[in-house]
């Protein structure tokens, strides 16, 4: 038996021991990112779709038409939903404030 087999053994235990800890904490990441991943793959994504846009008479009332569709692999509840659509002047007054639209609550599947 060599004096230096003793030596080269360990040496190479220790750098089992250290690459199988790499690999644990390695597999480990990967399974923490695969959940993640899978929970951002289960949300509903929901998307406008326009669909028209129509002036109607000498009034110019504006009628717009749009569909909210959902992209995602789960259904959306509670989807909340607000437009409007105003004419204001150019440029707009400083003290100017932009008015909320009264959202609805929809479901999209």
């Amino acid at each position: 038996m060599n004096h230096n087999e003793g030596f080269v053994v360990g040496f190479f235990t220790f750098l089992l021991v250290f690459a199988t800890a790499w690999l644990v904490w390695a597999t480990i990441k990967l399974w923490r990112g695969a959940e993640e991943t899978a929970q951002r793959q289960l949300r509903a994504y929901v998307a406008v779709d326009p669909k028209a846009i129509n002036i109607h008479g000498p009034s110019g009332t504006v009628n717009v038409g749009y569909e909210l569709r959902n992209t995602g692999q789960t259904p959306a509840h509670n989807v909340q939903h607000a437009s409007t659509l105003e004419i204001w002047p150019f440029p707009l007054p400083r003290d100017f404030v932009i008015p909320l639209p009264s959202p609805s609550v929809t479901s999209v599947g």
